[in-house]
């Protein structure tokens, strides 16, 4: 409700053992409007003062509100004659404040804060004070939750349903796991994949799903052998287990063999020169790498076999061209080769022999 308080300020001269009025009086009424006057520490007090001049004369209004429930920032306002204009203070209620009711002081003067008329007097020119209550807390309400009932256990299975009896090196595998979620409710899994090996090889996959009630779903991982993985028996662990808890709800094993197999040797081609040197051109591959190549050459004139080494002339020692070359014994009328390429962990791997004519020209 917006309420009025008006307080005139006249001048009045003596003269001659008479008064009378001073032309231009200044009047001023204050209208407050509070939206409530009951507050909790911690809310916010609003209110709006309407600072209305109804005298003829204009002047500079100095707004001052005191309170002891904290402090209120001045305004300094000009208004012509028969003009109002409202003012909007907010003001957050201390937390600490003590309850009880507190005066909300307003006071309006004229010729405050005016540097060019400092020797003019201030004067009151109309106050007003209204009054608010800072209500006690309520004591917190203390809700004890009734115990919820215990949730279905959650149950699971897991096995798998594919993994290679035998891995070999720079090769691919999937690995494929069906889990299954037996329980009655929706939950959170984590699906592991451990594989142990040889040297104290450690590989280990990890997915996290989602299943609704009595869903099964394949979960898939894929592998591989590198290089350095020793060969040998690898012992493949699948788990299933619940979240957050990381209680374990299944499992299943299996076992698979990393082999490392010998190199492989193709023949290209062989090639004469003319002062009788004979050169073999072969590819020689390995799952790893080939470490060295020979070639055996073999006279049955004189009865001996000379060793020779190869040499690779380009690709890599896991895929590579190797050659030799070499004279045969001048008078024989045959004789026969064969290659022979050994890998970094010792296999090797022995091509047939190649039986040779000698044609004299």
């Amino acid at each position: 409700m917006l309420k009025y308080f008006s307080l005139t300020i006249v001048a009045l001269v003596v003269a001659a053992g008479a008064y009378f009025y001073v032309t231009g009086t200044t009047k001023i009424e204050i209208g407050i409007n509070v939206g409530s006057t009951e507050y909790m520490a911690k809310d916010e007090l609003r209110f709006e003062a309407t600072i209305k001049n109804i005298g003829k004369q204009p002047g500079y209004f100095f707004i001052d509100v005191k309170s002891d429930i904290g402090k209120f920032t001045p305004h300094l306002l000009y208004l012509a004659g028969n003009t109002e204009q409202p003012v909007s203070y907010t003001h957050a209620i201390p937390p600490q404040i003590t309850p009880g009711k507190y005066a909300v002081d307003i006071t309006v003067k004229t010729r405050a804060a005016i540097p060019f008329m400092k020797t003019q007097k201030v004067k009151t020119s109309a106050a007003k004070t209204f009054f608010v209550e800072i209500k006690q807390p309520p004591p917190p309400v203390v809700r004890i939750p009734k115990p919820k009932p215990p949730e279905p256990l959650m149950m699971g299975n897991i096995k798998f349903v594919s993994l290679p009896q035998q891995m070999i090196y720079h090769s691919l595998y999937n690995v494929r796991l069906l889990t299954e979620n037996i329980s009655s409710r929706r939950g959170d899994f984590v699906v592991w994949l451990i594989i142990t090996g040889p040297e104290n090889t450690l590989k280990v996959y990890s997915q996290t799903v989602t299943m609704a009630a009595l869903e099964s779903r394949e979960i898939e991982f894929v592998t591989d052998a590198k290089p350095s993985d020793p060969p040998g028996e690898y012992f493949a662990s699948a788990e299933m287990r619940e979240l957050p808890a990381d209680r374990l709800l299944s499992s299943d094993a299996a076992v698979t063999t990393l082999t490392d197999m010998p190199p492989k040797i193709e023949f290209k081609k062989m090639d004469v020169s003319k002062t009788r040197d004979i050169t073999i051109l072969c590819d020689i591959t390995d799952d790893v790498r080939v470490e060295t190549a020979k070639l055996f050459y073999e006279d049955p004139l004189r009865n001996w076999t000379t060793t020779y080494n190869m040499d690779i002339v380009s690709g890599t020692r896991t895929s590579g061209a190797w050659s030799c070359s070499f004279r045969p014994y001048k008078k024989a009328k045959n004789f026969s080769f064969y290659l022979k390429a050994t890998d970094s962990k010792n296999n090797t791997y022995q091509t047939n022999k190649n039986s040779v004519s000698v044609v004299k020209k």
